[in-house]
């Protein structure tokens, strides 16, 4: 692992440690990691994200952020759209703003077209 993103690992786990209160966090870290991505799951009164996710996150990510209380959730760069990624953007129950610019379809993703409205 190279040096930035031990650092941005790092400095992401003694913020989440340290400042559990935060309701609104933006990182555009080029190269945020998967286990940054699990680290927003300890703020738990989260209801604004910002995520620049890098070559080294995963549609997997967003299940560590389905507990949280999010509102508005802004993906920039790097996932891809998949039945997986898709499961858990439907987990965010209080979602009401949703950004996603620059997502890639892996062209086989059937979750979106085919679930039921994203009602309560």
């Amino acid at each position: 692992m190279d040096t930035s993103r031990k650092i941005a690992d790092k400095s992401m786990s003694l913020i989440s440690h340290y400042c559990p209160q935060f309701e609104y966090v933006i990182m555009e870290h080029p190269e945020i990691t998967y286990a940054s991505i699990q680290l927003f799951g300890k703020f738990s009164k989260l209801s604004h994200v910002g995520l620049c996710p890098g070559r080294r996150s995963s549609p997997g990510a967003l299940k560590y952020l389905v507990h949280l209380p999010i509102q508005r959730l802004n993906m920039f760069f790097g996932l891809e759209l998949t039945n997986e990624t898709v499961k858990h953007l439907r987990q965010l129950t209080q979602l009401t703003y949703l950004t996603l610019p620059s997502f890639k379809n892996d062209g086989e993703s059937t979750e979106l077209i085919n679930a039921d409205p994203c009602t309560s």
